[in-house]
């Protein structure tokens, strides 16, 4: 793996998704053409790092809320790449800096969630057996804004402009059972990089979805509201 690899792989991922160079790319374009090739430069230490933990014994670390930070700039300094990548970027004409405006996972509100975080940090950087799982929220923070001298709280939906460093695992997915309701949970892993090691560990989170989204029958009969009952419960 080097800086050099990650940024050939980028400016292919540039120009076979969006048709332009890397000094044409917006934040969100570099972002995920950058995320994208990380993840593949480092699918085969996660990877060998999971099946190394089948054998053996292992921890898990559940947490109602992991706030991981913006995930671009600390994977790429655990890989002792950022400097390189930066200097790369800027001889192309990008400041990687832009990349600040992307959000983070909103994964929780609070200091457990940043704890939960540098566990998972702390466990892969030191070869230790540790995965994490949680709920993959939608909205898991919210916005504010003052109008007219007064807050004003907004959802905020992180993942409308996508989520390059998590991988849905549909072959995963468990049925959930309540006493009215069946709702299926299904999970999508995060690569957890140590810090100057090849071990990598998973934040798997799982996110609640209707087993039928949409009642088609419903919707015939201009049951609208209906319709879609089950997505929005």
């Amino acid at each position: 793996m080097d800086a050099k690899g990650i940024i050939r792989r980028t400016e292919d991922i540039l120009r076979s998704d969006y048709q332009i160079n890397i000094n044409e790319a917006d934040a969100k374009q570099l972002h995920r053409a950058l995320s994208d090739a990380v993840m593949y430069a480092v699918a085969d230490d996660w990877r060998r790092s999971r099946r190394n933990r089948e054998t053996g014994r292992r921890a898990y670390y559940l947490s109602a809320e992991y706030l991981t930070g913006r995930m671009i700039f600390n994977n790429l300094f655990v890989l002792n790449l950022l400097p390189e990548v930066s200097r790369l970027l800027a001889l192309r004409g990008v400041d990687i800096n832009i990349m600040e405006s992307i959000e983070d996972c909103a994964l929780g509100n609070g200091g457990l969630g940043r704890l939960a975080a540098c566990f998972l940090d702390s466990a892969a950087t030191h070869d230790l057996p540790l995965d994490g799982y949680g709920i993959r929220y939608k909205f898991g923070l919210f916005k504010q804004s003052f109008l007219n001298g007064f807050q004003v709280e907004r959802a905020d939906d992180w993942q409308k402009q996508g989520d390059p460093w998590s991988r849905r695992r549909d072959d995963k997915t468990i049925v959930v059972e309540f006493a009215d309701r069946r709702v299926l949970a299904v999970p999508y892993d995060m690569p957890v990089i140590g810090f100057n090691t090849s071990t990598i560990g998973t934040l798997r989170l799982f996110q609640s979805e209707a087993e039928e989204e949409f009642d088609f029958a419903a919707f015939n009969s201009q049951e609208y509201a209906l319709s879609v009952r089950e997505k929005n419960a």
